[in-house]
Order: C-alpha cells, then sequence, then structure tokens
C-alpha cells in the first residue's frame, strides 16, 4: 500500500488452504514437494516423503515400496537382475527409514518390516526371469532377518496379530495389501494354496473393514433436497463411466496378451523346426544296457530311490557324463499349472537326498506334449514347462546344502521321447528331467 514504511517482510502473508482442511505437514514439506520418482530401472531410486495424512502411516511409508512390487510382478521380459537388486535395495532402504518415523512399537515395525521384504522376495523368485537368477542366495529378507527364502513367518505373524485386530489393525491392513500384490510363500506349493489365500484375504477383509469405515452422518437431512438430487445426478454417471472403460481396457489388454501368446508360440514351434532340429524316430530294437561298475553313482541313486522306481514315480538313466532322474508327469503337476501336487512332494524329497551326497552340477528341465496352451499366466509351452522346471528347481534348493548347484530350463515339445501321436505317447513327454552333471560315466 502507497504510504506504508514497513519492510516487505514485516507484512503478515495469508495464503488460502484448499478445500479448508489442514496439510498435515510441516511449512518445510509444504514448500518442498516431493520430486517425482525415476522410471524403473532408471538410476537411483528418490523415495517420495509419505503423505502425512493418511489414515495408515504403514501404508503411507511403504507407498513406493509397494508400488515397486506391482510393477515388478507385471514384467515380462527379464531385466537387469543386478541392476533390479540395486534398486530394490535402495526402495527398502527408504522404507525402513521412513519406518523409524512411524510412532509404532519397535515389534510391529519390525513386523511390518518383514513383510514388505518376504513380499518383495516371494514376487521376484516366482516371475520367469525370476527363477534363473540367483535371488534366492541374495535375497532382501536373508539380508535384513537373517532368514532364508520361505515366507512362513508372515502366515505365523499374521495368525498372532489376527488375535488383537483393534491394536494391530495397521498391520494386518499391510499384510492384506501383501497378499493382494500375490505373496504366497509356502502356500503356492499346496495344491489348495490360492483357495486357502483367497479365504484369508476374505476375513482379513472383515477384519479390518470396521477400522477402514467412517461413521455415518448424525443427522440424515442435514444437506438439502436439491444438494443430494445434483449430487447423486453428477457421481453416477462418472462411476458408470470409470466402470466402463476399465472393463474395456481390461477385455483388449486380455485379448492382445491371448493373441501375442499365440503368435509366440507359433514363432518358437517354427524355429524348433528349422532345418537342423528336426528328430528323426527309428523303429528298431533298443541296444542291451550297459552294466555299470558296481559303485557306480547311478547304481547308488537307483538302490536309494528303490521303492519310487518300483511305484513307476521315477527313473533312472546314465549316458556319457550325465545321470538322468525322470519324473513322470501322471497327475506331477495339473494341466496348464505349474504348481506341483502335494502328494509328490515326498517323492522330491528323496531324489534330493539322493543327489545331496553326489558332487555335480544339477539342471532340471521342464517338457511338454506338442497341445498348444495361451492362459493369461502361460503364453506357450515354453513358457509353462520353463515355470515346472522352475518350481521343482525351487523345492530341490531348499533341501539342498549347496543351492548354487541347480539350474532350471523349459524344451517345451522339441524334445520329445516318443511322437505326439496318442494321449499316451503326449503323456510320457510331459516330463520334468533332474539331470546331474558328472563330467564321465557313472
Amino acid at each position: 500500500m502507497t504510504g506504508d514504511n514497513r519492510r516487505p517482510t514485516d507484512r503478515t502473508v495469508i495464503r488460502p488452504t484448499p478445500g479448508g482442511w489442514p496439510t498435515g505437514g510441516s511449512a518445510a514439506n509444504a514448500q518442498h514437494p516431493p520430486a517425482a520418482s525415476p522410471a524403473w530401472g532408471s538410476g537411483p531410486f528418490t523415495a517420495t516423503p509419505p503423505v502425512a495424512v493418511s489414515r495408515n502411516p504403514l501404508l503411507a511409508a511403504a507407498s513406493d515400496l509397494l508400488a515397486f512390487i506391482n510393477h515388478v510382478r507385471e514384467l515380462r521380459t527379464a531385466p537387469d537382475v543386478q541392476r533390479l537388486r540395486e534398486q530394490t535395495e535402495q526402495i527398502v532402504q527408504a522404507f525402513q527409514k521412513q519406518l523409524k518415523h512411524v510412532q509404532l512399537p519397535a515389534d510391529m515395525v519390525d513386523t511390518a518390516d518383514y513383510a514388505a521384504c518376504i513380499t518383495v522376495d516371494d514376487i521376484v523368485m516366482n516371475t520367469p526371469w525370476g527363477r534363473q537368477s540367483n535371488w534366492s542366495q541374495q535375497s532382501i529378507v536373508s539380508k535384513r532377518h537373517k532368514e532364508t527364502f520361505g515366507g512362513a513367518r508372515f502366515y505365523e505373524d499374521l495368525q498372532r496379530l489376527k488375535q488383537e485386530p483393534g491394536r494391530n489393525a495397521l498391520l494386518l491392513e499391510l499384510m492384506y495389501v501383501c497378499l493382494s500384490l500375490g505373496f504366497q510363500g509356502p502356500l503356492r506349493m499346496q495344491s489348495s494354496g490360492l483357495v486357502d489365500i483367497a479365504r484369508l484375504r476374505e476375513d482379513l477383509f472383515q477384519l479390518i473393514r470396521p477400522h477402514g469405515q467412517t461413521g455415518g452422518d448424525l443427522s440424515p437431512h442435514w444437506r438439502g433436497a436439491s444438494e443430494a438430487v445434483r449430487q447423486a445426478a453428477s457421481s453416477v454417471p462418472a462411476v458408470a463411466t470409470v466402470f466402463i472403460a476399465l472393463a474395456v481396457m481390461v477385455s483388449l489388454f486380455l485379448g492382445l496378451r491371448l493373441s501375442l501368446g499365440a503368435q509366440t508360440d507359433t514363432l518358437l514351434d517354427r524355429l524348433a523346426a528349422a532345418p537342423g532340429h528336426e528328430r528323426t524316430f527309428i523303429n528298431r530294437p533298443p541296444p542291451p544296457p550297459l552294466l555299470p561298475p558296481p559303485d557306480g553313482t547311478s547304481v547308488k541313486i537307483s538302490r536309494f530311490l528303490e521303492a519310487e522306481i518300483r511305484e513307476r514315480l521315477v527313473t533312472v538313466t546314465e549316458s556319457v557324463g550325465q545321470i538322468t532322474i525322470r519324473l513322470h508327469d501322471a497327475g506331477l503337476f495339473a494341466s496348464g499349472s505349474d504348481r506341483m501336487e502335494g502328494r509328490f512332494q515326498p517323492v522330491l524329497e528323496r531324489v534330493a537326498a539322493a543327489l545331496e551326497e553326489e558332487p555335480g552340477r544339477i539342471v532340471v528341465v521342464g517338457h511338454t506334449d506338442d497341445v498348444p496352451i495361451s492362459t493369461a499366466r502361460f503364453r506357450s509351452n515354453w513358457e509353462l514347462s520353463r515355470a515346472r522346471a522352475g518350481t521343482v528347481r525351487d523345492l530341490l534348493s531348499s533341501r539342498l546344502s549347496v543351492p548354487a548347484r541347480l539350474s532350471a530350463e523349459g524344451q517345451a515339445d522339441t524334445n520329445p521321447l516318443v511322437p505326439n501321436t496318442s494321449p499316451a505317447n503326449r503323456e510320457r513327454n510331459r516330463r520334468i528331467d533332474i539331470i546331474l552333471i558328472t563330467g564321465g560315466a557313472g
């Protein structure tokens, strides 16, 4: 104002707050909005400060980490795993730093940290590219909580927290989000795992729903009738439009995904059938088997697995430089699934015990028949065979003292034992081969 001799810094400045609500943050936070996080996999990660007005401070602190987990589980091509691990550790460290500012008991903070870390490991280890990496030897939860990859503690903590849902509502919400993002842990190996997780999520939802609901209006007539009519008229079309658009996008995505999977399968089959890859089957009597030396490795393994061989669950064969333990597919996996039936777990435990004392690298190879597959999860037999081999590898690695010996690969229908001309032949070709590389004759 003209004639006002006060300095500019002495004047009172009134800044209106949008909507009239308090921001819940400090002045420093108001003056410096959070910087946008860089794209995944491009440079160091900068954590976004949690929203101060969030109803659940644990979810606010974990927002960047949860968004990162959701992105990782959607990756279809193999990233640079080492760089991904470094970026994951940066995001986890930022999450742990923000947890220090949450006013909760130390045991709750530790439980939240474990739940988030094991979810990262579980999601990564169950992607097609994660199974073939060494992530399990350098998992996030093993570095932070000194625990080997498994996740049984997640469900133990969950059962304990459910005893006092009112006191543990914040933690229960975080664990509900982890389950919704795809954490399965040891339930992944059970035939009823998905059903159990769905039931567990429903129970959790019923527990945390009262925490998330707000009280109703004190008076049903506090707002005028014209306002109610205007609000209903404006909100219903908007909501309907959002749901219709979402349904169209989901349908388009699934259609394109299935179409791409079919084209990929066709291309891979053509590559496998290219000159130099043909397989000719000649009907001739098999040569007499070579008798291995009495103390040969294959003989020791065959004797150890005598009961399983007698029940036709496995066969043991030997060739120059390698011994193959073949798991027959009859009931091993459900059709189109990489989840192994629980009754076969003891068989794999016996196989692991047989391999524990034998030196050498172990390669798990998955094979399918020639019937094409194209589902939302597996776009081709290549992905299905690789996923099944990864399931067997993961179970064996949990039983071997040196898991680094193991690797997994899928060969789809490119290496059949017999022509795929009948259901019986296709069943023979669906198998898992566990190959011990001995470097010489058994």
